[in-house]
């Protein structure tokens, strides 16, 4: 049985989806690239360090384990909002001059911000790209994890080097992509399209 696809979803959607796969690990993979400066600083070893991993994952799994039925009931827009919302949170805590404790908390809502783009992205692409269309857009969004990585790697030590890693942390929490940008994205969408299914011919 086909789907009658209605309206072309445009490049704006695609940049969502693949800010919203790599914006919540971004966090874990900025501290790691500047992990020196931050043990050196705040005077803890390196398996201290190693424990803003654990507590990422772990929230990250807790997440993944609990979310899914919140998820289901709310909408896409909502749902990237507040992965966006949740990921720049974590990078302004780290910009917070509170110790180590401040860190942790910092890792554990970045990974709850990972936790559940995946499955919301993945229904997206179901309900909203066209069949033809929806493998290609499927390894893009699944780059950005390696476009965080790439993204933290080369901008944290450069802004660490130029306003220590404090600053780093609060100047990729204040840039783009903004959570309007998941707004604008959807709800152009949504004005040619129903938002929940596609009707079957």
């Amino acid at each position: 049985m086909n789907r009658r696809e209605h309206g072309a979803p445009g490049r704006g959607l695609l940049t969502v989806l693949l800010g919203a796969v790599g914006s919540g690990p971004l966090l874990l993979y900025g501290l790691s690239a500047v992990s020196d400066s931050i043990i050196v600083d705040l005077g803890i070893s390196e398996a201290q360090f190693g424990l803003l991993a654990t507590v990422c994952f772990a929230c990250a799994a807790i997440g993944n384990a609990t979310l899914g039925r919140v998820a289901d009931r709310h909408s896409d827009v909502s749902l990237m909002t507040l992965v966006f919302v949740l990921a720049a949170a974590a990078m302004a805590l780290v910009a917070v001059p509170a110790g180590f404790w401040m860190l942790l908390a910092a890792a554990g809502i970045s990974g709850i911000a990972q936790s559940f783009p995946n499955g919301v992205t993945n229904r997206v692409l179901l309900e909203r790209v066209p069949v033809t269309k929806r493998i290609g857009w499927v390894g893009v969004k699944q780059s950005g994890v390696q476009a965080s990585q790439l993204t933290a790697s080369l901008a944290f030590p450069m802004l660490a080097a130029a306003a220590g890693w404090r600053g780093a942390a609060l100047a990729i929490a204040i840039v783009p992509p903004h959570p309007h940008g998941a707004d604008v994205a959807f709800s152009a969408r949504d004005t040619a399209v129903d938002t929940h299914r596609l009707a079957p011919c």
